[in-house]
């Protein structure tokens, strides 16, 4: 899980700074096809950071199931996050009421970036 976490932060520093993202977006016509496109070019950066973080951070030990729960919930809320703020999923798809009171706002965009790096300070070993 850790190297899972740090991935997701690393795709995003990799997906910042890739000099080809305007050519790609270009591919797509509508915003559904350019949202598919920018989720996957961070869903490649990410796929390509994780292995080498993994083989980085060592072999994974086994964590009761409490601390991997919360943080599988903080990755999910820092996806969710990166969704509204930075991917601009909103553009799309209609997501729940719920969710946009949690995501939406952009001062809380800082807090759920942080929440998963937070999560492993205090849960990892």
């Amino acid at each position: 899980m850790n190297a899972f976490i740090s991935s997701l932060y690393t795709g995003y520093a990799l997906y910042a700074v890739f000099p080809y993202l305007p050519t790609v977006l270009s591919w797509g016509g509508t915003p559904e096809i350019k949202l598919a496109l920018t989720l996957g070019v961070y869903a490649l950066a990410v796929a390509v950071a994780f292995p080498v973080l993994k083989r980085f951070m060592g072999a994974s030990f086994s964590r009761s199931f409490a601390p991997l729960a919360i943080l599988g919930l903080l990755a999910l809320g820092f996806i969710i996050a990166m969704l509204y703020h930075v991917f601009g999923a909103t553009a799309v798809v209609n997501l729940p009421p719920l969710l946009d009171t949690l995501f939406a706002p952009k001062g809380l965009f800082f807090y759920w970036f942080i929440a998963p790096l937070v999560g492993l300070f205090f849960l990892s070993r």
